[in-house]
């Protein structure tokens, strides 16, 4: 395990600067975008620019933010062999499979969704929650959200994402280890070919990929975590079968 993280914080230091250099330009982008997105509320005539500006920005900021940080899996499999390469080449490697790249990331968007029907049928057993009430501002949308944050339902959506976390945190790694004509379904399957050590590092990234993003002050420490940890996950499963 000494191994891995020291790895993981030599690859931190090696490529932290290029990805941010490389993520500026989405960033900008989509700040653009929401910069234009105020407009609308000055005046309802800016509101076609949320179609024409807003919605292009941010779904081009969005998209190329998770290209280049899925790329990190292409530079950490070269630097685990020794043989580093910039970040831009592996970005340039990575958008040949772009297309294919978006529909698993399609699929692991919808898998989610239907990994966590269980907690969402258990909580609404054990705890109802009505829908509608949301809508009743503030008396209701008030009442919802504290009946989310109940103890039964943190909970049980616990355990639901304790059995997921496999598929959350290596769905990315075994998709840049796809075979030729493997079906998607394999690939979540091979998420859970693990040992204990491989659990409990991806128990580590998913509970701090959730503090730091549950805190407005702490979510830009996430574009730093993204180096380290995607590095650590890619070191692990290159040599998990030692």
């Amino acid at each position: 395990m000494k191994v891995l993280l020291k790895l993981s914080l030599e690859f931190f230091k090696k490529y932290i600067k290029e990805y941010l250099i490389l993520l500026s330009r989405p960033i900008l982008v989509g700040v653009v975008g929401f910069v234009f997105l105020t407009l609308m509320f000055i005046n309802p005539f800016f509101a076609i620019l949320g179609i024409f500006v807003t919605i292009p920005c941010v779904f081009y900021s969005f998209w190329r933010g998770i290209l280049i940080t899925y790329s990190l899996n292409c530079a950490a499999d070269h630097f685990y062999n020794k043989n580093p390469i910039p970040l831009k080449n592996c970005y340039s490697m990575v958008k040949k499979d772009e297309k294919e790249l978006a529909l698993w990331i399609t699929y692991i968007a919808l898998f989610s969704v239907i990994g966590y029907i269980p907690a969402f049928i258990l909580s609404n057993i054990f705890s109802p929650v009505s829908f509608g009430a949301f809508f009743n501002f503030p008396q209701g949308t008030m009442s919802f959200l504290q009946s989310l944050m109940s103890f039964k339902i943190i909970l049980i959506y616990s355990i639901n994402t304790l059995l997921l976390i496999p598929f959350l945190n290596y769905s990315q790694q075994v998709f840049y280890f796809k075979k030729p004509k493997q079906k998607f379904l394999n690939l979540i399957l091979d998420c859970y070919k693990i040992n204990i050590k491989g659990y409990l590092i991806a128990l580590f990234i998913v509970f701090a990929g959730f503090v730091l993003s549950s805190n407005s002050i702490l979510i830009i420490l996430v574009l730093f975590f993204n180096v380290f940890i995607y590095g650590l996950n890619m070191f692990f499963w290159l040599t998990k079968g030692d």
